[in-house]
């Protein structure tokens, strides 16, 4: 059964519930409907970008077809704008660009894509069998690019266009690992994973300067795959999948783990459950609690502590988060809201 088709009835007739500190910041910090999407679609990732809100949607009609794109709305409230009619699936920005990843929309031909935030022009930076993530930094942006003989390499590309620079093969055919995103970068340096699957099978978290050079294993986990990850001034955050079901609904979902940039011992911020979307800001983690029948969002302090309830109930599988100064935003697959940290 498709995933519309179980969750519709969840996500149209819910509203959302605020509980914990939301609610004490004003008359506008409960749950408020930001925009209303214009089609029904499973959130991929999304990002505060200046004044608005983007989210990439990924929705598989058949096998050659999307019922997804990149969409944008105002964050104090509007209609979306409809940016690209592809499978949209990750997002990244600089101060004057918006990346993001696609199918275009048939399987086996992805692209990435760069947007001017003054002209709202769009670019195709590159196109290849597929995508698997992107991450920008203040020169470049990087992606994880898969080709026809499905090698995963990390790529380097001017935000601008023009030729790109392969910094690493990931894995290949050869070598049996696998790769699923994500990516992320700083001023210094890019951080991604790689799965490998033969002999003693194990997830690492891989850094490397952002020109290239040596790479070096952050960290190291028994797992499947990493799910989602981000970084901030000083730290990694990760979570795993460890298989037994579709992460997409929070089966298998590990426990979300930090550790330092520079290195050292990973430590446990959200205990095993089914932690799905999360981001960072300087003092709290947020993160999405995934079940197939009901979804909460919650905080923990970076330093350690005990979980605060942001929203109770999201309506539906709220698989990705985003923030600002302010506000925390989420979609219910139908709208977008956004709520007080």
């Amino acid at each position: 059964m498709r995933w519309r088709e179980i969750i519709a009835g969840l996500a149209s007739a819910a509203v959302a519930a605020c509980s914990g500190g939301a609610a004490s910041g004003g008359a506008d910090c409960g749950p408020t409907v930001v925009s209303t999407f214009p089609e029904y679609v499973g959130v991929a990732s999304m990002a505060v970008v200046g004044d608005d809100v983007f989210w990439a949607a990924y929705e598989r009609e058949t096998v050659d077809s999307c019922a997804g794109g990149l969409f944008s709305a105002p964050r104090g409230g509007g209609a979306p704008v409809k940016v690209d009619a592809g499978c949209a699936q990750s997002i990244a920005f600089d101060a004057d660009r918006v990346f993001w990843t696609d199918l275009a929309p048939v399987i086996g031909k992805g692209a990435l894509w760069s947007r001017s935030r003054s002209s709202g022009t769009s670019t195709q930076l590159a196109q290849d069998v597929n995508f698997m993530g992107v991450a920008s930094g203040p020169q470049a942006v990087y992606a994880i690019s898969v080709s026809s003989d499905l090698t995963s390499s990390l790529v380097q590309y001017d935000p601008a266009g023009g030729s790109p620079q392969k910094l690493q093969t990931i894995s290949s055919l050869v070598d049996k690992a696998s790769f699923r995103g994500p990516i992320a970068a700083d001023a210094t340096s890019v951080y991604w994973t790689r799965s490998v699957v033969s002999g003693n099978p194990r997830t690492d978290i891989l850094k490397m300067d952002a020109s290239g050079g040596p790479v070096r294993v952050l960290a190291s986990t028994s797992d499947i795959l990493v799910w989602r990850m981000v970084i901030d001034a000083n730290r990694l955050y990760w979570n795993t999948w460890r298989g037994g079901g579709d992460p997409g609904y929070g089966f298998g979902l590990g426990p979300v783990m930090s550790i330092p940039l520079s290195g050292g011992e990973p430590t446990q911020l959200v205990p095993d459950g089914s932690p799905g979307g999360f981001v960072v800001d300087s003092t709290y983690l947020y993160w999405t609690d995934l079940t197939p029948k009901r979804t909460s969002i919650k905080k923990v302090p970076l330093a350690g502590g005990s979980p605060v309830t942001i929203v109770d109930d999201a309506g539906g599988l709220t698989t990705d988060i985003a923030i600002d100064d302010r506000f925390l935003y989420y979609s219910n697959s139908l709208q977008l809201y956004r709520v007080c940290k």
